[in-house]
């Protein structure tokens, strides 16, 4: 005798379906025949008994972090964009590109000049710069 073929979408409680909202959250099926409706109350008593046990909170502080991240992704790329657009505005300014060209090696001539030509001067800017580095990194 051959073993009669199950559908296990219209027998669930028989053959359950591996499904992470299955393993999670567990509503079992009405079996009174006398009752009509409260598929509202079934639903609103596994919610609050799922928020009840505190998964609501444990998935959220496995989520934090990536959501942090997500956020902080998308706040760099408008920040990016922003300052993409103010550099396109200013470098349609007629020579202003070259001007702020001329400022920044003007600045770099009189920072080489205060900090790079002696080497006692050197050695200092070196351990200030080695030790900002090592503060961010976390080094000792």
């Amino acid at each position: 005798m051959e073993d009669p073929v199950v559908n296990p979408i219209a027998d669930p409680v028989a053959h359950p379906i591996d499904s992470p909202i299955a393993k999670t959250i567990l509503a079992p099926a009405n079996t009174a025949e006398a009752s009509e409706g409260g598929e509202w109350q079934e639903l609103m008593a596994v919610l609050n008994n799922w928020l009840g046990a505190g998964k609501a909170s444990q998935i959220w502080e496995q989520s934090q972090r990536p959501l942090k991240a997500a956020g902080l992704a998308i706040v760099l790329l408008i920040l990016l964009q922003l300052l993409g657009a103010v550099l396109g505005t200013l470098n349609h300014i007629p020579m202003l590109p070259r001007l702020l060209e001329l400022v920044g090696l003007i600045w770099l001539g009189i920072f080489a000049a205060k900090k790079l030509v002696r080497s006692s001067d050197r050695k200092t800017f070196i351990g200030q710069l080695s030790g900002a580095w090592n503060s961010f990194s976390g080094r000792p």
